[in-house]
This record gives structure tokens, C-alpha cells and sequence, in this order.
């Protein structure tokens, strides 16, 4: 079983210290990171297009089995809510492509006040490329049906797995080859930390869903603990 295992973004400053040694050059964080972990899943695409010249840098600065996941921009998701979009997602994938063999999967996180709408997420899934891994974060209790898993398989999109607070953890459901999990907290958004017993727990709920491949990100940025997390995570496997 492949295994990427990592966390949700790097450029975080309250890591130095936690993470980063404080006197490594910020311009340094990223091949510090990658020399550590084999993914990482970037969210400022969520709020602002990355240049293109910033993804190729990424490209040349991490080791040749190192995988990028981005995540897919709000403009798309949060103010169009996946209609009318089909102009907003080419930029978007042509930008992705820049990446080349490095771009593991993008992500696509919905909003909490888009509820369960199957024929519009049924013409959003038809928009997108297939080069990568496709993965949808549902953020709202209605999207976890039958009818929206059958329909992710037909169409070979991946069901983003959430450990996360406020009744949105969900059942490991697995709509494509990869399994996509996203850790944010257990009780509180961003600032949990995990126990071995859970991430113990998680590990072979991902394992009885027959999957060869697991992508894992956690988001837990508070206090450095998504990459003590995530190294302990890829150890149990």
C-alpha cells in the first residue's frame, strides 16, 4: 500500500521552534519539510491562485517521490458553488498542471451552506480533468448519502474522510482507488491533538476499505502538532 502522509500547508510561522529550528531561513521551509514528510497539501490556493513561477520553484525543490495536493479555489466553490464555473476550473488545472508528475490530487472543499444538491454536484464532477486525483470535502451532514457516494464512484471522484469536530466526522467511505482523509481536531477545529489510540483507530479503518492507496493531511496546525501527528501516523504503517 502507497502511503502520503503529510500536513495541511508548511508555511506556518508559529511552527518555528515546534518544527522548524529557529534559525532556518523561511526560505528553507519547504525542503525541510520534504525532506521529512513525502506530501503536503497547500491551502492557499483555497484563497488566492498560485503564481506560476511559485509552482515550478515547488517542482525543483522536493525530492522526485514528493507529492503536492491543492486545494481547489473558493471562487469556484464558495461564491460560484460549482455552477457557471468551467472557466474558473481550467485556470485553475492549467495552474495544477505546472506541477507535472509532482501533483498528486485537488481538492475541493465545499461550504457549510451548500447542502445536498446531487444534480449540481453531478455537472461540477463532469468539469473536472482527470490527470490527478479529484477529491470533494463535503462540509455539510446532507452530502453523506448513498446517492452522492454512487455517484462519486460512477464518475471516479474521491470522498474526502474527515476526522473532525461538530458531528462532521466521517464513516471511511472509499468512492475511488485512493482513500483522502482530512484530520482537523476531535473536539476543537485546527487545535486537537491526536493520541496514538486514534490514529491506531484510523489505520485500520483506512486499511478494511481495501484500499492501495491513502492520502492523509493533517490540519491540526496549532502548536506544531500536524507534523508530530503526521510522522507518527506514517509510522504506523
Amino acid at each position: 500500500m502507497d502511503q502520503f502522509i503529510g500536513c495541511s500547508g508548511f508555511m506556518y510561522k508559529h511552527w518555528i521552534g515546534n518544527f522548524y529550528p529557529p534559525e532556518l531561513p523561511q526560505q528553507q521551509w519547504l525542503e525541510y519539510y520534504a525532506a521529512r514528510y513525502n506530501t503536503v497539501e497547500i491551502n492557499s490556493s483555497f484563497y488566492n491562485l498560485p503564481r506560476a513561477g511559485t509552482l515550478r520553484r515547488w517542482h525543483s525543490r522536493v525530492p522526485e517521490h514528493f507529492r503536492f495536493t491543492l486545494k481547489g479555489s473558493r471562487y469556484i466553490t464558495h461564491l460560484k458553488k460549482l455552477y457557471q464555473a468551467e472557466e474558473g476550473i481550467k485556470r485553475f488545472y492549467d495552474l495544477a498542471a505546472l506541477l507535472q508528475d509532482k501533483l498528486a490530487c485537488v481538492l475541493w472543499q465545499l461550504p457549510p451552506s451548500l447542502h445536498l444538491d446531487v444534480p449540481r454536484l453531478a455537472y461540477f464532477c463532469q468539469l473536472l480533468p482527470r490527470f490527478c486525483c479529484n477529491v470533494i470535502e463535503f462540509r455539510h451532514r446532507s452530502w453523506f448519502t448513498d446517492q452522492v457516494y454512487d455517484l462519486l464512484r460512477r464518475q471516479g471522484i474521491t470522498f474526502c474522510i474527515l476526522a473532525a469536530p461538530n458531528y462532521l466526522t466521517t464513516p471511511p467511505i472509499r468512492t475511488a482507488d485512493e482513500i483522502y482523509i482530512r484530520f482537523h481536531g476531535k473536539y476543537n477545529w485546527y487545535s486537537d491533538w491526536f493520541t496514538d489510540e486514534d490514529l491506531g483507530w484510523w489505520k485500520q479503518q483506512l486499511i478494511a476499505t481495501g484500499t492501495t492507496r491513502i492520502y492523509g493531511y493533517f490540519n491540526n496546525d496549532y502548536q506544531g502538532f500536524a507534523p508530530k501527528n503526521a510522522a507518527t501516523f506514517a509510522r504506523m504503517f
